[in-house]
């Protein structure tokens, strides 16, 4: 698609909402994001939505949920997902997501750190 042609385009395919799914470790008081997608439709994302299926939690397997996410970045509905879900979603093991959405957050974290020490001594 060419960028002249976006402004020709039906509003409703530059919706731009999308669904993240979520680790939460509360022992470690961490909270990652282990993988997720965008949607250029809202009937695109309500399908993909749909399809996933809700998970009962089981005492001592990792806690997960899916969250649904409007354009502007609001959770507007979410539902609890089994890691087995979350990993066939991403197409990884989900140990490999945890493990790259803790190295995100680390990183993260170091840049809102270096940003905030760059405005104290300056």
């Amino acid at each position: 698609m060419h960028s002249d042609e976006v402004s020709q385009c039906d509003p409703q395919s530059l919706w731009g909402g999308r669904i993240q799914l979520v680790y939460s470790n509360d022992a470690a008081n961490e909270v990652v994001i282990v993988g997720g997608a965008g949607f250029r439709t809202k009937d695109e994302m309500d399908a993909s939505w749909n399809s996933i299926p809700a998970h009962v939690y089981v005492e001592g397997e990792p806690w997960c949920i899916a969250d649904y996410c409007s354009p502007g970045g609001d959770v507007t509905r979410d539902k609890q997902v089994s890691p087995q879900t979350c990993a066939a979603l991403m197409g990884r093991p989900f140990k490999q997501l945890v493990a790259e959405g803790l190295a995100w957050n680390a990183a993260d974290r170091a840049i809102y750190f270096a940003k905030f020490a760059a405005r104290m001594s300056g």
